[in-house]
């Protein structure tokens, strides 16, 4: 495994963004859960269930 520093890793972050390089905006980042399995799916929505009797809101917007 190699190690940098978080100055090294920021120069490399740097040098991309001045040769043009630009994140994507979020939404094209955003998992789209296609490829999620059961198991997940059924987490995630029991999360939410526990979110909403507790009455907040999941720190998550899932797809499933």
């Amino acid at each position: 495994m190699t190690r940098i520093t978080l100055a090294e890793r920021g120069g490399q972050i740097q040098r991309k963004l001045d040769a043009g390089f630009r994140l994507p905006a979020v939404a094209e980042l955003a998992n789209s859960g296609r490829r999620r399995t059961p198991e997940k799916r059924a987490l995630l929505a029991r999360l939410q269930e526990v979110a909403a009797t507790q009455g907040r809101t999941p720190p998550f917007a899932a797809k499933y």
